[in-house]
């Protein structure tokens, strides 16, 4: 890998990576990654596989920082290449937050059509993610661009759907910028004490986490609140606040926006000079970020001073300048806004005899703007210029003409100003409702989280409750089989000695039915124990089912006479299959001994097996018992489960026996299932076990 090592890279991009997650907090350590590992890619070959992934968060990185830098264009490039390169590499992640820095580039650079797309493909990528940090980002994108594009119900709804996002992945950065963003929603509402209350939410959130680039712009808005509501000696003060931090931080376009807000304050107070000085220390820095946005705005305000001073020279000077600017920006809107300035300076204060007439070719091209962008205001304007200019033309048929077009304009502005008005209140309602609701929701959510950690713990604790319980059942279940055992052995020793007693032979009998019922109840025990455990696993082989269930009634048939019963065996055609010898030989056993158990003497038990149609090999075992009753059949196969009937001679039953013959039939993926005509008519139990 050229002179660079494979733990280089693997270095550098974990350092791009951290940067990257802390970009809001800590944007010059982003920049020092990005120098750090373009600095390694020189070093590397191009074509390296190692180089591809630190390239793309390269050029993600460095899309960011132009973003900090008010370099947009340079952003938008950047932004392109990191995408072309994260896609290539099928990194979703890095892709969706490409796309979120290019919508970003594209706002600023009013290109919001495309800048909508690209922050909505990043919204999708990051869903079919799951990432909530990234959704949230990408939504607030969304929201900003159609908060300047004149859908400000979306705009709120977007960000609503942000914050709540942001809130739950804990992102305190991310809901801070939010509550900006709703604050400047509201503001441009006219709600300036609901913006006032986002703003200061958003300061105290930034504060908490030492956040300064959101804590500056939290500053700035809060003043331009205050100034709009008419508060100017308070906007003063957060304007100032603002200015004080960003000295600190050395951001230079920062730092020239508030000094612009703080010379606008200034002349509102009519403090001209000391308006002019902020102004002008402004520009310089806007010069410097070569920022034309705030160049442009700079030389707005310079012309309203010198008009405040009466230099209308320098006001109209001041203006063409702001115009040429906005011409070059491509910011339709902003150019013909510059342009009606100018025209009414050249009116109100000509300097020549031929300003009328450029005055009313500018007002038709701000006309002509304004029906293109469909701006009802800027229309609006320009007929008021051009009536004006046409009255002292003495042109009165354009006069009138333009005073007809004035008064169904300023028709359509009161409808449309009434039409937002009531947009604006119905959207401040859903904001409050909608605001409601989220708090209402995290009650809820607060309230369902604290009954799931009540449920977990006690989850925990009867799980505990149930380990311990089972190991004490195997345990003295273990420990039994020994004596009792042993008591089997005596009870045939007995036997044995006094053959000729019939008495006593009865008795010996009696004590060992007994010790094999009790055997069998610690058996089951065991087993039981055993497949919850997972240490009964299936050996799967041949196996010949015919062999197996002739041994097993053999083997039955001793317990079965004692009863006075007989067991009666019909086995037909081919029934190999594939499974565990011992373990369906358990099974099928507890079937034949429950059978036994729980039928009078003198009956019958039937043991049948048989290939079905489906390709499986059914095993019946049907007594002539008790039968099962409905409540019966829905406790079948339960760990535990008791049943109606009693053993008809007093034996012993755990309630594992069928819970067993279910565990180990689904081990060899059969089934096995219950049937009877009712109480006093018997029962039959079936199972289904895959043909070989």
């Amino acid at each position: 890998m050229s002179s660079v090592s494979l733990s280089a890279l693997q270095a550098a991009e974990q350092e791009l990576l951290a940067g990257w997650d802390t970009r809001e907090l800590d944007s010059p350590r982003l920049q020092r990654a990005v120098a750090a590992a373009r600095s390694l890619r020189a070093k590397t070959k191009a074509d390296d596989p190692a180089v591809a992934r630190l390239a793309g968060w390269t050029s993600l990185g460095a899309a960011y920082g132009c973003l900090l830098s008010a370099d947009f264009g340079k952003a938008l490039d950047e932004s392109v290449a990191a995408a072309g390169q994260l896609n290539v590499l099928g990194d979703d992640f890095g892709a969706g937050w490409a796309d979120v820095v290019r919508a970003t580039a594209l706002f600023y650079l009013c290109r919001y059509p495309e800048g909508l797309a690209h922050a909505e493909t990043a919204l999708a990528q990051f869903e079919k993610l799951g990432d909530l940090r990234g959704q949230s980002g990408a939504l607030t994108a969304i929201g900003n661009i159609c908060r300047v594009s004149g859908q400000p119900a979306r705009a709120l709804r977007c960000a609503r759907l942000s914050l709540a996002k942001a809130q739950a992945c804990g992102h305190t950065a991310s809901e801070a910028v939010i509550f900006n963003n709703l604050g400047t929603i509201a503001h441009s509402l006219g709600d300036f004490a609901q913006a006032v209350t986002c703003f200061e939410r958003a300061l105290n959130l930034a504060r908490r986490i030492g956040h300064r680039r959101i804590e500056m712009p939290a500053l700035n808005n809060l003043g331009a609140a205050c100034e709009a509501a008419g508060d100017i000696n308070a906007a003063l003060d957060w304007h100032r606040q603002s200015l004080a931090l960003k000295e600190k931080q050395g951001d230079r376009r920062s730092l020239a926006i508030s000094l612009n807000n703080l010379g606008i304050a200034l002349k509102k107070l009519g403090r001209l000079d000391e308006a002019r000085e902020h102004q002008e220390r402004s520009l310089t820095l806007f010069l410097e970020v070569d920022d034309r946005w705030g160049q442009a705005y700079c030389h707005q305000e310079f012309g309203a001073l010198a008009v405040a001073r009466g230099d209308f020279t320098e006001a109209r000077r001041q203006a063409e300048r702001a115009l040429e600017l906005r011409h070059a920006m491509g910011d339709r809107l902003l150019e013909a806004e510059a342009i009606l300035t100018l025209a009414d300076l050249l009116l109100d204060h000509p300097a020549g005899p031929g300003e009328t007439d450029r005055a009313r070719e500018l007002a038709k091209t701000a006309l002509a703007i304004g029906r293109e962008t469909d701006a009802t205001g800027i229309q609006l304007n320009a007929q008021k210029v051009l009536h004006r200019a046409a009255k002292i033309a003495r042109d009165l048929p354009a006069a009138l003409e333009h005073c007809e077009a004035v008064i169904e304009l300023e028709h359509r502005s009161s409808t449309q100003e009434a039409d937002q008005k009531l947009k604006n209140l119905r959207v401040l309602h859903e904001v409050e409702a909608a605001q409601r609701q989220l708090e209402a929701e995290q009650r809820r959510s607060q309230e369902l989280r604290n009954s799931l950690e009540q449920a977990e713990q006690h989850r925990q604790r009867a799980t505990q409750a149930d380990q311990y319980k089972s190991e004490v059942l195997r345990i003295v279940a273990h420990d039994l089989r020994s004596p009792v055992a042993a008591i089997r052995s005596l009870a045939d020793l007995v036997a044995e000695r006094h053959a000729d007693d019939a008495e006593t032979n009865e008795l010996a009998a009696m004590m060992g039915r007994s010790a094999d019922s009790v055997l069998g109840m610690v058996s089951n025990l065991l087993d039981a124990a055993a497949l919850e455990e997972g240490r009964m696993a299936p050996a799967i082989q041949p196996c010949d089912l015919r062999t197996l269930l002739t041994g097993l009634a053999q083997l039955h048939e001793a317990q079965i006479r004692a009863k006075h019963q007989r067991i009666e065996l019909r086995l037909t055609g081919d029934l190999a299959c594939a499974g565990d010898p011992q373990l369906l030989t358990t099974a099928v056993a507890n079937l034949l001994s429950n059978a036994s158990k729980f039928s009078p003497e003198g009956s019958r038990v039937h043991l049948q097996a048989a290939r079905a149609a489906a390709g499986e090999i059914v095993i019946r075992v049907q007594d002539e018992g008790p039968g099962l009753t409905v409540e019966d059949q829905s406790r079948l196969f339960g760990k535990f489960a008791r049943l109606s009937a009693r053993p008809t001679a007093g034996e012993g039953s755990s309630g594992l026996g069928l819970f067993i013959v279910r565990q180990l039939v689904a081990m060899h993926r059969g089934r096995v299932w219950a049937e009877s005509a009712g109480p006093g008519r018997g029962s039959t139990f079936f199972i289904a076990l895959p043909a070989n």
